[in-house]
């Protein structure tokens, strides 16, 4: 028997189970919940998050569009480029991973994981 669900208001997600109520979901929509703030993320007062989030949005973006210009050339490293050309740097430049590192593979057994 299917249950019957109010409707949450949001238009872009569909709300499953309880973890993430639409009451809570709704609070943060409105930039009401603990930890929105710009200084919670360490901003000047000049600075909001929403403008932040766009920034970076916008530098991923970017990011994809110069990996998906080269993605599917021939004379090109299809993996290589992935990691190098958009793997690599949406970590380090949006995600903020700055200790990356290159590791040798892992061999278990007679099987070998390229990590």
């Amino acid at each position: 028997m299917a249950r019957n669900r109010k409707n949450s208001g949001f238009t872009a997600i569909r709300i499953e189970g309880g973890i993430l109520p639409p009451e809570f979901l709704a609070v943060v929509a409105g930039s009401q919940a603990k930890h929105q703030a710009g200084s919670d993320y360490g901003l000047t007062r000049s600075l909001s998050l929403k403008d932040e989030i766009a920034r970076y949005w916008r530098i991923a973006n970017d990011l994809y569009a110069a990996y998906a210009e080269r993605r599917d050339r021939a004379d090109l490293d299809r993996l290589k480029v992935g990691v190098d050309a958009w793997l690599v740097p949406l970590l380090k430049e949006v995600l903020g991973f700055d200790d990356l590192a290159t590791v040798q593979p892992i061999t278990l057994g007679d099987r070998t994981f390229p990590v």
